[in-house]
Parts: structure tokens; C-alpha cells; sequence
């Protein structure tokens, strides 16, 4: 960096070193570490100065990649011989973006139990299960559209490296539902009980019966009716959790992949769904299919499944994750899941039981537009017309995260959670564009 032709001195350092760092702190994912890898000490510059004015620009609230950046970029990849002044995706970020090291509430406490490398995971993975506790809510997009909290999310990742991590909190956040769920399914079989299919005349279904948190084996008839159920009893979520991505295949009768993205497609748009059929004993009724689920698999698996559907949108609804375990890092050491953690658990989600009517929030969905804008700028630098299709829908995620993150914190709008919500959305489409690099291209 020069100033008026000249290196940075006492007297301007201070200020030159603040606004370089603001403007290059996107390109280095917000990152201490990095920002002094890149920016010099000018002019014999205190170390714990200048250490404090590089965090003093992290601090600043984000508003995407500087503008003069962008230009200065764009030259220089011009100039690159044969790059026709492209970025490469893949050659610049072979690292996923670095999530933010102050979380919001309720993220941090939920993640707080596994060691850091899981944590982005965990992070990731609560929202599905979390929203099962939301019905009956609305939240409007920039655009207009209506959305409520659909999460379905995806964690691929080596096999052995501790996917399981999110196991515990989701069970633990479900405690509830899961247990209004068995006094369900024993009225369910006390009826079927009365009421066999021999019985002439049989008695009617009571109509509050609502079972949310499914088995991974099921048949199409039980699972539209336990669509039509969740709609009638105040527009609940169903919800499961699967070890295994391919184990999705079992919740309908045809058992294929292709069924499976065609029910995550019409959940992530709330479309209708259920059949029609003539016989008295049969189920019918078509209602919103309201659909969050928990799957994991490993790399490969996941571009297996969803090597056909690459031009659907399937994998454009999907929120993703991964682990990334470093070479030298130490044997996992987890905490435990104590009462307080249980009892922190179910105060969040009594609050979010309440919720109700349509949640607005401006500054969500005034970020959200402004990261339309760079995620199309992105795009132009990387040359990457998968990387901007990708986007879209990854940013109404992100943007639903923190809507649902605004709610928990009494509908009051953070930076930390502007923070969360950006990274979401990097974090989300470099593992898209890395896990599915071979199927997007």
C-alpha cells in the first residue's frame, strides 16, 4: 500500500493499516491470522497496535467485498495468461470460509460441547430439528414471497471422522416432540385396535392425532397421512433424522432417489401433497407438505444420489456441511450434555412453540439483498454460472437461519448474527460447489 507515492508512516499508519484491512478482510474470511499474513507492520508499527486496529476493521459491520477491490481483482485476473479474467473457484478457495469465532444465541451454547471441528456441524445441523417447534409462522423474503422454516439439511463428509456429533443435541432439542409423539402413536393404536378393518361399521380417526418426528420406514399411505395431520394440527413440520442419506429412500414406497428429491423439492415450496382414493378405508387427503430432515453421508455417496438431479433443483434446497479434520489434530475429546444444557434446551424451544404469525425483519432482509448483489459479482469473477444458480436459493436459507436465529433473540438483529448468516452462506456453497464439484461441472 502506498500513501500520496509513499510507504505508510507514524502519523498515517494507524489509519492506512485500518482501511486496507477492511478492504481486504473478505478476501481473507475474516480472519486475524490471515490479515496479518498479508498486511505488513509499516513504519516499526507496535505489535499490539497494530495487532488492535487489524481487529478494530474485522469489527466493522460486513457490507460484501469492497467495491475498489472488486476492481482491482477483476484487473488482475484479466491479465492472467488464459484466465480470461476468471478466478478459479476451486484454486481460491481451497479452504472453507472461517466461521465466525463469537456466535449468536442460542448456536453458541448448543455447539459448545464438541470439540472445534464439529462445531460447524452441529451449528448447522439444530435449525431442522429446532423448527419443528415452529407452526403456523410466516416470514417474507425481500422478493415477496412467503417462506416458513424449512431446513433440510445434508452433512457430507469422510467416513470415521465423526458425523455423529449431531446426534446428541438433535435428540436432545427433540426431547419433547418426541415424547407428545408416543402418547400419539398409543391413541393411534388404540383405534386401530377398536377399529380393525374387518368392522363394519368403524369409528372415526380422531382428528388431533399429529405424529411429527417419523420412522425411516414407511409407506406412502402413512406418510401422506401424517402430511395431512401436521397441516390440520396447526401447520407443523414432520421431521426425521438419518444416519445414512440413502436411508431417505425408505419413507416412501417407491424407494429411489428420484422420489426422495422430488418430496424435497415440493418441501422447500410448501407445495401440496397426499393422494386421492376411492376406498372408504383408504388414506386421503392432499394438504402443504411441511418436510425437515438430518441426513449424513460420506462424499462420494452424496454425489451418487444426486448425480441425476443436478438440473432439478434439489440439491439448490439442500442446506450442507461437511467435516474437515486437520492431520495433526487430537483425538476428539466431547463434553457432556448435563441438566443445564437440557433445561437451556427446552426454554428455547418453549419460546420457539410460541412464536406465531408472519416474523418480520428488516435488516435480515435488507443483508439478504445485499448479498444477492455480491453473490452475482462472485459469480462474474469466478466465471461460475453453477456457483450463481447455487445461490439463490442459499441465500434464502441463510436468510432463514437468521430469521429463525432474530426470533430466538427476542426479535432483536445482532451483528453476530448478520455474521453467522453470511458465513452460512459462503460455508453452504463451498460445500456445494467442492462436494458436488464433479457433478456441477
Amino acid at each position: 500500500m502506498r500513501a500520496t507515492g509513499k510507504e505508510p508512516c507514524e502519523g498515517n499508519r494507524n489509519a492506512l493499516t485500518f482501511e486496507l484491512a477492511k478492504a481486504l478482510r473478505s478476501i481473507c474470511d475474516y480472519s486475524l491470522d490471515r490479515l496479518k499474513k498479508l498486511i505488513p507492520r509499516y513504519d516499526n508499527f507496535p505489535e499490539d497496535e497494530y495487532v488492535r486496529t487489524l481487529q478494530n476493521a474485522l469489527d466493522e459491520p460486513r457490507k460484501g467485498i469492497n467495491y475498489k477491490l472488486q476492481k482491482v481483482l477483476s484487473v488482475l485476473y484479466a491479465k492472467q495468461e488464459g484466465g480470461g479474467g476468471k478466478l478459479d473457484f476451486a484454486a481460491e478457495n481451497a479452504e472453507p470460509p472461517q466461521m465466525p469465532k463469537t456466535l449468536p444465541y442460542p448456536l453458541n451454547f448448543l455447539s459448545a460441547n464438541v470439540p472445534e471441528i464439529y462445531r460447524a456441524a452441529v451449528c448447522e445441523s439444530v435449525f431442522a430439528p429446532l423448527s419443528v417447534y415452529v407452526h403456523g409462522v410466516k416470514m417474507r423474503y425481500w422478493d415477496g414471497v412467503e417462506h416458513e422454516p424449512t431446513f433440510m439439511s445434508v452433512l457430507s463428509a469422510k467416513m470415521s471422522i465423526g458425523k455423529g456429533c449431531i446426534r446428541q443435541p438433535i435428540k436432545i432439542i427433540l426431547e419433547d416432540v418426541v415424547n407428545r409423539d408416543k402418547a400419539n402413536r398409543d391413541r393411534e393404536g388404540e383405534w386401530k385396535q377398536k377399529n380393525p378393518t374387518s368392522k363394519q361399521k368403524r369409528d372415526k380417526r380422531p382428528d388431533d392425532i399429529c405424529v411429527q418426528v417419523l420412522i425411516d420406514n414407511l409407506t406412502d399411505a402413512v406418510f401422506n397421512q401424517r402430511v395431512a395431520d401436521a397441516d390440520r394440527n396447526g401447520h407443523r413440520y414432520l421431521y426425521t433424522c438419518v444416519d445414512e442419506l440413502d436411508t431417505l429412500k425408505k419413507i416412501t414406497s417407491r424407494g429411489t432417489a428420484s422420489e426422495v428429491c422430488v418430496i424435497i423439492r415440493k418441501a422447500f415450496d410448501n407445495s401440496n401433497h397426499g393422494q386421492e382414493r376411492v376406498g372408504a378405508d383408504s388414506v386421503t387427503g392432499i394438504a402443504p407438505l411441511r418436510f425437515n430432515f438430518n441426513a449424513s453421508t460420506t462424499n462420494r455417496c452424496c454425489q451418487q444420489f444426486f448425480s441425476r438431479e443436478m438440473t432439478t433443483g434439489t440439491v439448490t434446497r439442500l442446506s450442507m456441511a461437511t467435516i474437515l479434520k486437520p492431520d495433526n489434530a487430537p483425538r476428539p475429546v466431547f463434553k457432556e450434555y448435563d441438566q443445564e444444557y437440557k433445561d437451556e434446551v427446552r426454554r428455547l424451544t418453549d419460546k420457539l412453540s410460541l412464536l406465531s404469525g408472519e416474523i418480520d425483519c428488516p435488516m435480515c432482509n435488507d443483508f439478504a439483498e445485499r448479498l444477492c448483489d455480491e453473490n452475482e459479482k462472485l459469480a462474474s469473477l469466478y466465471g461460475s454460472e453453477p456457483y450463481l444458480v447455487l445461490s439463490y436459493r442459499a441465500t434464502v436459507i441463510a436468510w432463514l437461519k437468521g430469521m429463525l436465529l432474530y426470533a430466538m433473540n427476542d426479535e432483536t438483529w445482532t451483528d453476530e448474527i448478520q455474521q453467522y448468516v453470511e458465513w452460512s452462506l459462503r460455508y453452504d456453497l463451498w460445500v456445494k460447489m467442492r462436494r458436488l464439484t464433479s457433478v456441477v461441472r
